[in-house]
C-alpha cells in the first residue's frame, strides 16, 4: 500500500493542476484551488519524501515507496513556483485536500473531472504518522 498512497498524493497534485486549469469551478471552489496548491507538495517533492521515507525502519512498514512504474504525463509539472512552506503546512494541505476532493463529489463537475475523484481518494493517506505529519516531512525541506 506504501505505493498506492504514493500514486494518490501524486494523482492528487495532477488533479488540483487540473482543477485550476477547468472552467467548471465555482468561485469559491477554484479559491480552494488556488490555496491547496500553495501548500500541496509538489510531485517533485511526493518522489523524494518516497524515497527517504522507503528508507526508514517502521512497525507495519513505509508510509510511502517510490512507484515501481510511474505513470506520470509529461504535461504535468513536477512543481510550481511558490514561497517556501513547511512540512507541517504540507501534511495540513493533504488533509484539507482530502476534504476538499470529497466535498467534490456532489459539486456537479463534468463527468471527466467527477470519475477521477474516486482514483484520487482510494488510497489517499486521510491519517498521517507522527505529531503534525512528522511521518510527512522532509529532511531539509526545501522550497519548490
Amino acid at each position: 500500500m506504501p505505493q498506492e498512497r504514493t500514486r494518490a498524493l501524486r494523482w492528487g497534485w495532477e488533479f488540483l493542476l487540473e482543477l485550476r486549469a477547468s472552467d467548471a469551478l465555482t468561485p469559491e471552489q477554484r479559491a480552494a484551488v488556488d490555496s491547496l496548491l500553495l501548500h500541496y507538495p509538489s510531485r517533485a517533492e511526493i518522489r523524494r519524501w518516497a524515497e527517504e521515507l522507503s528508507k526508514e525502519k517502521r512497525l507495519f512498514g513505509p508510509m510511502l515507496e517510490p512507484e515501481e512504474a510511474p505513470n506520470e504525463e509529461a504535461s504535468v509539472p513536477d512543481t510550481i513556483p511558490r514561497l517556501p512552506v513547511s512540512a507541517t503546512d504540507r501534511a495540513a494541505a493533504i488533509i484539507e485536500a482530502e476534504r476538499f476532493f470529497k466535498s467534490l463529489r456532489a459539486a456537479g463537475l463534468p463527468e471527466q473531472l467527477n470519475r477521477q475523484i474516486p482514483y484520487v481518494l482510494r488510497h489517499f493517506p486521510s491519517q498521517l504518522p507522527g505529531p503534525k505529519g512528522a511521518g510527512l516531512e522532509l529532511k531539509g525541506n526545501k522550497p519548490d
